[in-house]
């Protein structure tokens, strides 16, 4: 049975990479990206993105394979079935799904808000004011990554005021890391789980 209704628009899941970097299910595009890659532990990220989602269509009962997604002409990777989105970060996987529209992801440690504070100037825009700029940083990330209409992250044009996203904080193998999802054109009612046991993700939203 499909999990994703009008009420419940984003699955989001969550895993350690080292738990899906065996994963050897990828479509053509990502194959040919990871031989570029030298750092090992990137590379290890990157196929267990695609280990998550595959885990994710399992979990959701979605029946499409992960190695049918392609990219669009503006670098997003679509696949005909779903939207997804995939981030990674030290160690740590997020993988975003949804049918009813575009969706987008970003995860962050929050040891990056040192690096994220001294952009912050440069990255607001007009009203976004006295927002955490992890939390900014990473809902701009995941705007973009939602809009898949451009291949150059330029955060300062991206105003996040009127995007629908969704920021959370959760801590997992006693790190803490903060956790942005924007969805296109509705209100985010997302749920969040851990991969591979399925468990509710306890966090604390933003």
């Amino acid at each position: 049975m499909n999990m994703l209704t009008e009420k419940q628009s984003v699955c989001v899941y969550v895993g350690a990479a080292y738990n899906f970097a065996q994963n050897e299910i990828l479509p053509e595009y990502a194959k040919k990206r990871m031989e570029k890659i030298s750092n090992l532990s990137v590379r290890d990220e990157k196929k267990a993105g695609f280990g998550v989602l595959n885990y994710a269509l399992e979990h959701m009962g979605i029946d499409a394979d992960v190695r049918n997604c392609f990219l669009s002409m503006s670098g997003k990777p679509i696949h005909k079935r779903f939207s997804f989105s995939i981030s990674h970060s030290k160690g740590l996987v997020a993988v975003a799904v949804c049918l009813l529209g575009n969706v987008g992801i970003d995860i962050e440690p929050l040891e990056s808000r040192e690096r994220t504070d001294r952009v912050l100037k440069r990255i607001l825009c007009d009203g976004e004011e006295g927002t955490d700029s992890l939390v900014l940083w990473t809902r701009k990330e995941a705007v973009f990554k939602c809009r898949g209409n451009s291949k150059s992250f330029k955060p300062n044009k991206i105003d996040t005021k009127d995007e629908k996203t969704k920021s959370i904080k959760f801590a997992f193998e006693e790190k803490d890391f903060v956790l942005s999802v924007s969805a296109e054109g509705r209100e985010i009612n997302a749920e969040f789980f851990l991969a591979p046991s399925g468990e509710h993700l306890t966090f604390s939203e933003i």
